[in-house]
């Protein structure tokens, strides 16, 4: 891969890369351990995460019975008033309150079902990487920033990125009164190499989320248009897909007379592995099943 440096900005002119060498550096090897124990911490943090959700969707719900509740007052100043002492709400027309209401809805139904993908662990907390300053091999979590820049696209599941986060340094500085000052955050900008990333939708300077945990499993060595060798390190996403606990759901039949309750376990084109609570697993056609269970299946398959 050739590289032509103008000034901070580096800008790909060939499309063929130029690996020199691929290097999965000293401790970069990942273990099934290693992300069953990152799996057990962010369902931790999950469990914290939904106190909060279920926090905020009842402060929702009470604030939905005084919006209902409102009085129309046309002369107060602003359409909308709340009066922080009594938490009553006032509208300067039921037009607005109508609105008001609607929106406050739709909000409870937004956080209701975020709440029950968390319950039924269809999204988890994800914990980030050590935020150093100073990546290394072995490090696993998220990014510390997810939005990045896509250096360029390499293949159908590789890129070169271009990430900008700060961080903290882990140290104080005397204020010279016996006490100390926090050191301010710092920006860091670094290339990373992304392997086993789909790349079909993206495009060479777009901006990107990469919101998945990844692990820094080595090095990447590429030649610059000017000759000189660069290295970044490789990252690649993690599935932790083997080491959640899927929630059972409820299942039902295409006729709806039949229904069973299951854990998802993995899914084909033509039928579906479910697991009982007893431990016993059963195979499904995706054709026996109810419309609403099979989009739910290819919402978490691809469509596969």
């Amino acid at each position: 891969m050739r590289l032509d440096i103008r000034g901070n900005l580096f800008v790909w002119v060939c499309a063929a890369a130029v690996m020199l060498a691929a290097t999965p550096a000293s401790g970069g090897e990942l273990t099934s351990a290693q992300i069953a124990d990152y799996a057990r911490r962010c369902r931790d943090k999950s469990r914290a995460t939904i106190k909060l959700l279920e926090d905020n969707l009842e402060t929702q719900r009470r604030h939905l019975v005084q919006v209902k509740r409102g009085h129309i007052n046309p002369r107060q100043s602003g359409a909308v008033h709340l009066h922080s002492s009594t938490g009553r709400v006032t509208f300067t027309s039921k037009d607005i309150k109508r609105e008001n209401i609607a929106k406050t809805e739709t909000s409870i139904e937004e956080a209701a079902t975020r709440l029950a993908d968390f319950q039924q662990g269809e999204l988890l907390s994800l914990i980030a990487m050590p935020n150093t300053g100073e990546p290394a091999v072995g490090m696993l979590g998220t990014l510390p920033n997810p939005e990045v820049t896509v250096t360029q696209v390499l293949g159908p599941t590789e890129m070169l990125i271009r990430l900008t986060w700060f961080y903290s340094p882990p140290f104080s500085v005397p204020n010279g009164r016996g006490g100390q000052f926090r050191t301010p955050a710092r920006e860091r900008t670094a290339r990373f190499w992304v392997r086993g990333v789909p790349t079909e939708e993206f495009a060479d300077e777009s901006r990107q989320f990469l919101r998945q945990a990844f692990h820094i499993a080595g090095t990447q060595q590429y030649e610059t248009e000017a000759g000189s060798r660069s290295t970044v390190f490789v990252i690649e996403p993690v599935d932790l897909a083997p080491f959640l606990k899927p929630a059972p759901r409820k299942w039902a039949s295409a006729d709806g007379k039949f229904s069973v309750t299951a854990s998802y376990v993995s899914a084909t084109t033509t039928a579906v592995t479910l697991k009982r609570s007893s431990g016993k697993t059963i195979v499904v056609p995706l054709k026996k099943l109810s419309r609403a269970d099979r989009d739910w299946v290819k919402e978490r398959t691809g469509g596969e």
